[in-house]
């Protein structure tokens, strides 16, 4: 019992022994908890960032205007670039003070900026990390979630441990009083119980003495009948002898018979009194038992099962191993917590070590094409670092063939070496040609100032002359001006050399004894002097009129520069209205191809001989015209010849019904109940064979470019022939389109969705370097592409889309935005900002939607793709996302197929902002629910 109460309290003091380490950690968290409270108060963070959000307003607001006043500024720039050198002195002004409020407005956003920085910082620098403290915080509160019910759960138990123990000891109290009260009413009725049991003794002795003497006289009568009948045994036996041996069976077996009954007789009498001395016995030891319960009875009170021993043993064990289950219990409930606790933490970091994992995926997807990388760093090392003369390039290719090196190291580290030297015999070429040139000029100019000096010294020499012989005829006594002497009669003999007087201040002519001195030449000097100022100020003059006359002489270059290109351009458009509109209504491109297979030799109808200034625009034009589109109008001349005259005159009809919007109006009103496919059939073969005039850019072209145009020409060449063949138009069907093989290098689209277009992309990638760091990488800044319609020849002709790409990237892209010698309508723009591709789909002929986009994956374009017009490697293909605000429901683009776009390895000679021509297939894919 004593145990059983003090377990109460040894609980509790270790309870609270347990909870008292705790103590100074919880104090040390709230005055964490506290000053962090005050610091974040201080900030203020509602008002802080309100005044961001303003702040960010203005950013933005900057950000505008300083991208609107960007752009405005680059346009002036370039205008003034083009202006000549008189007009950027008077222009020069207002383009510096658009610079100058450029860089103010520059400054005032730096100084919003700066400001929202500081204000920002110095609220936010004095107050802790919240992110420890918030995880403190959460952490405490789960613990005190899982921590509160155990708590109340064992305050639920030890309050009913207490009253359990208070209700015991109540009870123990209330049989220690009545034991109390028995002892005294025992002792008060002690002498009472000892008479009883006086009495219930001496009854017992009674009894015994009763049953002792009903025994003993049993045993006195049963011994009478035993005399009795041994007497009687005696007399019958002395009888017996006396008669004698008559009748001696008979007596033996009257003997016999009387024996066995006395036999048994006498073994009944034993049985009989053994069962009669039991019994009395038992009856003795029932009457001691019963007055020894009577005398208990009477002596002693009555005992409680506590006063058990073996009641209060089991009743002690059950109390301690109670304890010890309890003990038991409450370890195994801080270990449960131990291991939840860490069982989170466990939870914690593996969910933290999943995030890493993930991010190390990320970066491992990321970083996949380390080997590309590396083999293309090798190779740009073995480029880089490859030098000497033929002899080491070509001992370095068989050692390196020994090695095992690739051929493209080899080939690039001699293209490298062929490079360099190129570079050296271009730049020493300038330079000497750059030396001759300043030299010739040196030379005529040194000319210029002979003949000019002497022209001036021979005017000198005349003027002086003059001047002598007027002071002469003034002065008839010889004194000059000057204070020369001169005599009558010198003067009519000969004239003094002006330049010999002014060296010498002497008349060479006159004799020893006539000789006087002329005054040393300090008269005619300021003559001199003032007459070289003249000079000199008439010089300037001239030299100012000669550079005018220059300026005006470059300024009606220019102009008849841009004439003769206007009149090529009005010749070019003249030749191509005569090819449409001379000779008769029905006259087309394809007749006057077919009347004349030379299209550099087309008549212009109706006019005769143009004369020497029609021969020269026509030499001068077909001298800008490419083999290719010569071939391309001998080609569409060759069709219309083998067309039948029912083929010609529709083929008339329909280029005349497609000659201008009201004409395609009015047949697209006629004909729209007819199918789309067969008109849109219609209407590829009619723009396909279809004559112009592209113009291909000749600037450096690979020859690879020969290559894919002869190819691309080939195939188009094969499918005319195949489609000669065919019965029935083909019919545009989308369903049927596939995205080119490699593709695979790219995500698929999504489960679901559906090609809804498909367009050819040609424009420039845009690019900035920094002048002052040559070895660094170009940066793209944005691109611009103009797309046309590739549906139905995606879903026709796959393999003639992929090769259009590589021909188109050959061609300008002129100001009527035609792919080349193709014939695909235009279906929208493209650009790219340098943050967000954009897809502007919405023409009048077709509006499919606005889609702006984010990059989702790229993959490098494959080694065979086609190169730029200076041999540009093909940029990567891409899969990018629609972003919102897209209409059409378009859902993902694809850009495959590129040619051309990508920037040199390095910003070596390469201006600060530059272009690079490109041209890719563009797929778009929607929903599998949109039409």
């Amino acid at each position: 019992m004593a145990q059983v109460v003090g377990a109460g309290p040894a609980a509790a003091e270790a309870a609270s022994s347990a909870a008292r380490p705790d103590a100074p950690t919880a104090e040390g968290a709230g005055n964490k908890f506290q000053h962090a409270i005050s610091s974040w108060r201080s900030v203020d963070l509602t008002t802080l960032t309100a005044n961001l959000d303003n702040t960010a307003s203005e950013i933005v607001t900057y950000q505008r205007d300083s991208t609107v006043q960007r752009k405005e500024l680059a346009q002036k720039t370039k205008d003034f670039r083009k202006l000549d050198d008189a007009s950027k002195l008077t222009e020069i002004k207002g383009l510096l003070k658009a610079y100058q409020n450029f860089i103010d407005l520059l400054t005032n956003h730096s100084k919003s900026v700066n400001s929202a920085f500081l204000q920002a910082y110095t609220s936010i620098s004095e107050a802790p990390d919240p992110y420890p403290l918030l995880e403190a915080s959460v952490d405490s509160m789960l613990l005190s979630e899982e921590t509160l019910p155990r708590l109340s759960e064992e305050n639920k138990h030890l309050q009913e441990n207490v009253s359990k123990l208070t209700s015991q000891l109540e009870d123990v109290e209330n049989k220690l009083q009545s034991e109390r009260t028995a002892r005294k009413e025992i002792e008060d009725n002690l002498d009472k119980r000892v008479k009883e049991v006086e009495s219930s003794w001496n009854a017992v002795m009674e009894e015994k003495k009763d049953n002792w003497a009903a025994k003993e006289k049993s045993l006195e009568e049963k011994v009478e009948n035993q005399e009795r009948l041994l007497n009687e045994m005696r007399a019958s036996y002395e009888v017996n002898q006396r008669l004698g041996k008559a009748g001696e069976d008979q007596e033996n077996h009257h003997a016999k018979a009387s024996s066995a009954e006395l036999e048994m007789l006498h073994s009944d009498i034993e049985r009989t009194s053994t069962r009669l001395a039991e019994v009395e016995a038992r009856n003795e030891q029932l009457r001691l038992e019963l007055a020894q319960a009577k005398s208990s009875i009477s002596t002693q009170p009555e005992k409680s099962l506590e006063d058990d021993p073996g009641y209060m043993r089991m009743r002690s064990e059950n109390s301690s191993l109670i304890r010890k289950l309890d003990a038991s219990r409450l370890e195994k409930e801080s270990m449960k917590r131990s291991f939840d606790s860490q069982q989170r933490t466990m939870e914690r970091e593996a969910l933290h070590l999943k995030e890493e994992k993930e991010t190390l995926k990320a970066k491992v997807q990321k970083w996949n094409d380390y080997e590309d990388i590396k083999q293309e760093l090798e190779v740009l090392k073995s480029i880089e670092f490859s030098t000497g003369d033929d002899d080491e390039v070509r001992e370095r290719i068989e050692s390196s063939t020994d090695k095992g090196d690739s051929l493209e190291k080899l080939l690039l580290s001699r293209n490298k070496k062929l490079g360099d030297e190129l570079t050296v015999l271009r730049v020493s070429h300038q330079d000497l040609q750059s030396r001759l040139e300043d030299l010739q000029e040196e030379l005529s100019r040194t000319n210029a100032e002979l003949e000019k000096s002497q022209n001036l010294n021979q005017k000198l020499e005349e003027d002086l002359e003059h001047m002598q012989a007027e002071g002469a005829n003034a002065f008839p006594s010889g004194a000059s001006v000057a204070g020369t002497y001169v005599t009558r009669a010198q003067t009519r003999k000969g004239r003094i050399s002006p330049t010999s007087s002014i060296i010498s201040g002497l008349d060479p002519r006159s004799t020893a004894g006539e000789r006087e001195p002329m005054g040393g030449g300090s008269g005619i000097l300021p003559m001199v002097t003032a007459q070289r100022d003249r000079f000199k100020k008439k010089n300037a003059q001239l030299e100012q009129e000669l550079s005018e006359t220059h300026r005006t002489v470059q300024q009606l270059r220019q102009e008849v520069a841009a004439l003769q290109k206007d009149n090529l351009n009005l010749y070019e458009k003249t030749r191509y209205v005569s090819t449409y509109n001379r000779g008769g209504v029905t006259a087309t491109s394809s007749s006057a191809y077919s009347s004349n297979p030379n299209p550099s030799t087309v008549s212009i109808g109706g006019t005769g001989n143009p004369g020497m200034a029609m021969d020269r625009y026509r030499q001068a034009y077909e001298s800008n015209i490419s083999p290719f589109a010569a071939f391309r109008g001998r080609e569409s001349a060759r069709a219309y010849r083998r067309m039948s005259l029912p083929e010609r005159v529709v083929y008339s009809i329909t280029r005349m019904v497609l000659a201008s919007r009201t004409s395609r109006n009015l047949f697209a009103v006629e004909t729209s109940m007819r199918p789309i496919t067969i008109f849109t059939a219609a209407f590829v073969a009619i723009a396909s064979a279809a004559p112009t005039f592209p113009t291909l850019d000749t600037n450096d072209n690979p020859l690879s470019a020969l290559d894919n145009l002869s190819g691309y020409f080939n195939l188009i060449a094969s499918k005319v022939e195949v489609a000669k063949g065919l019965s029935t138009a083909p019919v545009c069907d989308l369903s049927k389109a596939h995205m080119p093989t490699g593709i695979d290098r790219l995500p698929p689209p999504d489960k679901g969705l559906t090609v809804r277009h498909v367009a050819v992309g040609r424009g420039t990638q845009n690019y900035t370097c920094d002048p002052n760091n040559a070895d660094a990488a170009p940066k793209a800044v944005g691109a611009v592409a103009t797309l046309f319609n590739a549906s139905c020849i995606a879903a026709l002709y796959p393999d003639v889309l992929s090769r259009i790409p590589a021909m188109a990237v050959q061609f300008k892209l002129d100001e009527a935005e035609r792919l080349g010698p193709t014939a695909m309508p235009k279906s929208g723009v493209h650009y790219f900002d340098g943050s967000t591709p954009f897809f502007n789909l919405d023409t009048p002929a077709l509006a499919i939607g606005q889609v702006p986009c984010a990059k989702n994956s790229s993959a490098n374009a494959p080694s065979a793709a086609a190169v730029g017009q200076t041999g540009e490697k093909a940029v990567t293909w891409l899969r990018l996302t629609a972003m919102s605000g897209t209409t059409g429901d378009i859902k993902d683009v694809y850009r495959v197929d590129t040619a051309g776009g990508s920037p040199p390895a390095n910003c070596k000679d390469m201006p600060a902002r530059f272009e690079v021509q490109y041209s890719a297939v563009y797929w778009f894919w929607q929903g599998a629910n949109s039409r």
